[in-house]
């Protein structure tokens, strides 16, 4: 079974989720209810538990907005507020249960296995055999409660019930949910053609024949571009699949955060400023590596998508110069906030899907899937 928890403590909600993955269950966590509403929007859950008190949105007006558009996933309001007004309001808004913080977590899981008995009935999804379990509905497999990762085969599946055409990869080695031999013997059983350069974390996988590829080398760093021309159905599509220069904000933020718990100023200030200069320095790769697959959409002929972790938000100069006269997907087929980088309180559209004005946008989606810090991005497009 598959649990939302929204709660604003990261800490708190962090030992939750290890608690109820160490009770069977597969987990997403969000931070607010705005954040939770796009959630359970995009993912079908077999509960959630709110907090009530949460920036952007309390869980009350979350919950209220949730059974107006007619979602009956079960709901529990787990909150400090322990009033007798306040269980009444939360209960009325159409919770299912309400616990009060401080909580013993045997009472929390009692509390869950009651609440999705009544939604689901006495059938079950977990499978166990010894200290081994099997959840068939996330398609997760524990032992003695710890998870055993099948994340690959795991978004294999979810990519070939979504009827996915195109997958692009922008960065899988050194991921252990994607080697590069779940990639030969998981994807290639979906998608028959790929382009998979050496040298570069890239890939892209096609249900269509390539005609042609090519990669694309930035100058001085890791990161890069690829391409492929499609054959659909007689019409040539270009795919430019990027991965443009990194930020390393979150590395900076670790060895600052370390440096500060050995109260070590010193270091922690020289962490700040050497991270200054070399946040400017990747502004300026980013640029010029924007500028380089600016000239490559300039000279395709063809239809295009543009993909890929930009690793810059909106409005930017990597974003106005990779846009290049392309439709955003989530601008034509997209809605609600749109957040696609997992870290920095899930604030950032850095990840994008760009495409020709002769491409109409259908259907566009953030999926919160936790295989990595960034969330995959999905665009259906028609001719």
């Amino acid at each position: 079974m598959r649990i939302l928890v929204v709660e604003d403590e990261r800490d708190l909600n962090r030992i939750i989720c290890k608690r109820l993955a160490a009770g069977g269950y597969s987990t997403d966590a969000c931070y607010d209810g705005r954040e939770a509403l796009d959630y359970l929007e995009s993912t079908d859950y077999d509960a959630a538990i709110f907090d009530v008190m949460m920036p952007r949105m309390d869980g009350f007006t979350a919950v209220r907005r949730l059974r107006e558009r007619g979602d009956a996933t079960p709901v529990l309001f787990l909150t400090a507020r322990d009033a007798v007004g306040d269980r009444v309001e939360g209960l009325d808004l159409g919770a299912n249960d309400y616990l009060v913080k401080p909580f013993s977590f045997d009472e929390l899981l009692a509390r869950i296995r009651a609440m999705t008995r009544k939604s689901t009935g006495s059938a079950t999804n977990i499978f166990t055999c010894g200290d081994l379990s099997l959840d068939t509905a996330s398609h997760r497999v524990t032992r003695a409660g710890k998870n055993i990762d099948l994340s690959a085969k795991e978004f294999a599946e979810m990519m070939n019930k979504e009827e996915t055409d195109v997958l692009c990869f922008q960065e899988y080695r050194g991921n252990g949910d994607f080697t590069e031999q779940d990639l030969q013997n998981t994807y290639a059983k979906i998608f028959p053609y790929s382009f998979i350069p050496e040298g570069l974390s890239q890939a892209i996988y096609s249900r269509y024949p390539i005609r042609q590829s090519q990669t694309i080398e930035f100058p001085n760093t890791n990161n890069g571009a690829i391409w492929a021309d499609l054959d659909v159905k007689g019409m040539t599509i270009r795919i430019i699949n990027v991965h443009m220069q990194t930020t390393s904000f979150d590395r900076m933020r670790s060895k600052a955060a370390q440096a500060r718990g050995e109260q070590d100023e010193e270091q922690e200030r020289g962490i700040y400023l050497g991270y200054s200069d070399n946040f400017r320095e990747n502004t300026v790769r980013r640029a010029g590596q924007a500028e380089q697959i600016s000239s490559l959409i300039n000279a395709t002929e063809y239809p295009l998508i543009v993909c890929g972790d930009f690793n810059d938000p909106p409005g930017t100069f990597t974003y106005e110069t990779l846009k290049n006269g392309l439709k955003d997907g989530f601008q034509t087929a997209g809605e609600g906030y749109g957040a696609t980088y997992r870290g920095f309180h899930h604030l950032l559209r850095i990840d994008y899907l760009f495409h020709s004005t002769l491409l109409e946008g259908i259907k566009y989606k953030v999926i919160p899937y936790d295989m990595s810090d960034h969330n995959p991005v999905y665009l259906e497009v028609g001719l």
